[in-house]
């Protein structure tokens, strides 16, 4: 189906959002099925108890899904999987009780706005299999099993994800993770109550910005940088207050060649900078690293090796009140800090 930019073609569901204008009985796949559709508006409408609430393929663009509530769709509420679905917008929905929220696998340049998602089995908003130059901005997302927001594929690049609230997750969550994915911009999300890290960059995740976020409260990382080739990313002003709960602030296992700077690290259980394992050559400079527990800034790791920690106010609290500590590591600089 397609419509016009000027005349699009519109479904628009119930006046009473407690009625559901789609009910899925015996397995069926798909609520509503959009296929190579161009300029389509679906708004209002409830959909429940398929495998996909509502799914957009074969290059499907430039539709808009408004103000829909899907809920206890056994994979995804709303599912855009198509390689050329471009365009696409997302706005307003409501996503609970999915095994997933949103999910965009392949389309480029969307955008997921001032979505609700909570109490998802999965996932709340998954970018993945090569997606590009998407927008995620605005979205709240709430107590789901695992990662508030995962984005995957090392092909699923330069996208944006700003202004969203992330808080409490599931039983091995974080709030952000991104896993192998490359030059994607996190920035002014607040970020906490999540049980493992606040983000977490994995598998080869390289050159991503994590611009001025808040976070805090997380059971165990801040930020958590770790596994091969995990390089050449940019932890940049960001507020990580453990609040006296979060081991860490950020923590770098086995990255290389990151920047963590201007960041303000406080409260934490453990070090408001921990590099360990592998990782070396890694800028830690012009920090404030105040009133952790143990250690401001520490470089723990055997081959831990030439790295940078200069410019930074660090001192810790506590058992060991250490403000910069190095017990590993080779041909690192510590300089007019």
């Amino acid at each position: 189906a397609d419509g016009t930019v000027a005349n699009p073609i519109t479904f628009v569901g119930p006046t009473n959002s407690a009625v559901a204008a789609f009910v899925g009985t015996g397995g069926l796949s798909v609520g509503f099925l959009l296929t190579n559709a161009r300029n389509v508006r679906v708004r209002a409408i409830t959909i429940k108890g398929y495998t996909n609430g509502l799914r957009m393929i074969s290059g499907s663009t430039n539709n808009e899904i408004r103000g829909v509530r899907a809920f206890s769709n056994s994979f995804v509420g709303l599912y855009l999987n198509a390689s050329s679905g471009d365009g696409n917008r997302f706005v307003s929905n409501t996503l609970e009780r999915n095994n997933r929220g949103i999910a965009i696998g392949g389309g480029d340049h969307n955008t997921v706005t001032n979505n609700f998602a909570f109490n998802l089995n999965d996932n709340g908003i998954v970018i993945t299999s090569g997606a590009a130059s998407n927008v995620v901005v605005g979205n709240t997302i709430r107590s789901n099993i695992n990662a508030g927001i995962s984005l995957r594929s090392n092909s699923s690049i330069q996208n944006r994800f700003a202004g969203n609230s992330l808080i409490g997750s599931g039983p091995v969550a974080d709030g952000i993770l991104v896993d192998a994915a490359d030059r994607n911009t996190f920035s002014n999300n607040t970020i906490r109550g999540s049980t493992s890290a606040g983000i977490r960059m994995t598998n080869g995740a390289g050159t991503n910005a994590v611009i001025a976020n808040a976070i805090g409260s997380n059971a165990v990382y801040g930020v958590y940088i770790y596994g091969g080739s995990v390089d050449a990313n940019r932890v940049v002003s960001n507020v990580i207050d453990g609040k006296n709960y979060q081991n860490y602030g950020v923590v770098i296992r086995d990255g290389d060649a990151n920047l963590v700077t201007n960041n303000i690290l406080r409260g934490h259980t453990a070090s408001g900078v921990l590099l360990t394992n592998t990782a070396a050559s890694n800028r830690v400079v012009g920090n404030t690293a105040n009133s952790n527990d143990i250690y401001g800034i520490y470089v723990a790791g055997t081959n831990a090796d030439a790295n940078l920690i200069a410019g930074n106010t660090a001192d810790g609290k506590g058992f060991q009140d250490n403000g910069i500590a190095m017990t590993g590591g080779d041909s690192s600089v510590v300089s007019n800090n």
